[in-house]
């Protein structure tokens, strides 16, 4: 599954709502990011060959507080529940663990994220 066909497939979650999934880039006060972390190649027994992508989302956002915190971070778990109800057709889904905070910006601003493993089916 290419990055373009994950971008299609994850914009149609409602978390996102017309809001950009940027490949590799976060603007720099709000916005949404889409990274590869590590893409594999996996053979089976019978030696056929599935790919293995881990995807990280970042949420990049001002947060006022632990409350506005926490919202994002259900966002973020609302995103990853999507994903994990609503594969696409060629791939099984997997939340490699739970949303978490990435980093704090001298702006202000901070980056919270969530890793998702795509396999090939």
């Amino acid at each position: 599954m290419t990055t373009r066909n994950i971008i299609t497939w994850l914009s149609a979650c409602p978390v996102l709502a017309g809001a950009a999934l940027n490949p590799d880039y976060l603007p720099s006060y709000a916005g949404w990011s889409l990274s590869t972390v590590r893409e594999t190649a996996r053979r089976d027994i019978l030696g056929e060959t599935r790919s293995v992508r881990e995807i990280r989302i970042t949420r990049r956002s001002s947060v006022r507080d632990g409350a506005e915190r926490l919202r994002l971070l259900e966002e973020l778990e609302d995103l990853a529940e999507w994903a994990r109800e609503n594969p696409p057709d060629t791939c099984r889904i997997r939340v490699s663990g739970l949303p978490q905070f990435s980093s704090r910006n001298a702006s202000g601003t901070e980056d919270l994220s969530v890793t998702l493993t795509l396999t090939d089916t």
